[in-house]
């Protein structure tokens, strides 16, 4: 089954590099679906531990040590490993939730997601990857069109260089 995040949550994603614009597909009004492959990753907590090693303050030296495989065992594993940083951030999960994860319930994993999104949000670290800005909107280490990933993003760099 595939996630399904609003549009705020996706687009926070995808500017941090955790997910591309391929794994995207819109579906209702401001919600978008992620590809199988993509929410499997979510599931399992590895596409998490990349988003919080990308964060501020964020440290992958605990994350690296997740486990790839979507077997119960592997994501109770995984997600045993991202509590810690969780609760640092904010979210807070049960155990029941832990269990309904583990189990599969996709929700559970997009209200982390959004807890996630609302946290660094009220922190003034949403979309920021680097301290690079182009207007009031945090793009990551954007500087040349040659390092963009996508028409949005080349012409946001375009417009930003032109006009200062």
């Amino acid at each position: 089954m595939s996630l399904v995040v609003e549009g705020g949550v996706a687009g926070w994603l995808r500017r941090l590099g955790v997910v591309r614009d391929a794994e995207l597909s819109p579906c209702g009004a401001d919600a978008f679906s992620l590809s199988r492959d993509a929410s499997a990753e979510f599931e399992n907590g590895l596409r998490l531990g990349r988003l919080l090693g990308v964060l501020p303050g964020g440290s992958s030296s605990s994350l690296s040590s997740l486990r790839p495989l979507s077997t119960p065992v592997a994501r109770l594993y995984n997600w045993n490993m991202l509590l810690p940083e969780l609760t640092r951030r904010g979210v807070s999960i049960d155990p029941d939730m832990k269990v309904l994860i583990v189990a599969g319930d996709v929700d559970i994993v997009v209200d982390v997601l959004r807890q996630l999104h609302a946290a660094c949000s009220a922190d003034g670290v949403a979309g920021r990857r680097a301290d690079h800005f182009i207007a009031d909107e945090p793009v990551g280490a954007l500087e040349r069109p040659a390092d963009t990933r996508s028409v949005h993003e080349y012409f946001a760099v375009c417009l930003h260089l032109q006009m200062g």
